[in-house]
């Protein structure tokens, strides 16, 4: 059997619902951690974990994703368009996954002669559909749309483009997205 549950990116729900798993008696639990803090211990979580996105010498079975080239990727997609006006929709500032995008497609940005600090960044709160249409509206705001947009979570993207917004939302159908979770991952530490 599989089981899905969410923190909202909240610490206590994570650890909440680590609580439930470990009291369903589940064989392990895959965990992307909340951000802003160390995830729990497989001795505070009573169950075994296998970390996705975060890596330790306290958590030693994890499964890495490499943002900054998942950036690089989305940035070279979008300029190779022909895209140069390019922004970042994004939440939370305290997530490093985010910081290490921006990093890639600036990084990119600066290889294909584009000035990197034209990059537009859009933060929310969150990282959910709530949190994708104040960006939306932010990015809306900003003055002229990017040709680009690379969003940091589906939510985000889906809450720029769905049409919810309404008719006339300013995004132009030339808009274009790329996203940043094409990166390459690798497994670190050991298997059970």
């Amino acid at each position: 059997m599989f089981m899905l549950t969410t923190s909202e990116n909240e610490r206590s729900r994570e650890s909440q619902r680590l609580q439930m798993l470990a009291a369903q008696r589940v064989v392990g639990a895959l965990v992307t951690p909340s951000g802003g803090g160390t995830p729990s211990t497989e001795q505070e979580a009573g169950v075994p974990l296998v970390l996705i996105d975060y890596e330790s010498p306290e958590h030693p079975c994890s499964v890495v994703v490499d943002h900054v080239d998942g950036g690089r990727q989305a940035a070279r997609h979008l300029i190779g368009l022909g895209h140069t006006d390019l922004a970042f929709v994004g939440g939370l500032p305290d997530l490093r996954q985010f910081e290490q995008r921006i990093a890639g497609i600036r990084e990119e940005m600066a290889a294909a002669g584009l000035d990197p600090t034209a990059l537009r960044v859009l933060r929310s709160e969150g990282i959910g559909v709530a949190s994708g249409e104040h960006s939306a509206d932010e990015l809306l705001a900003s003055g002229p749309t990017a040709q680009g947009s690379s969003a940091a979570t589906t939510c985000s993207r889906s809450a720029c483009t769905d049409g919810s917004r309404g008719p006339g939302s300013g995004f132009p159908k030339t808009l274009r997205w790329s996203a940043t979770t094409t990166s390459t991952s690798r497994p670190t530490g050991s298997s059970r």
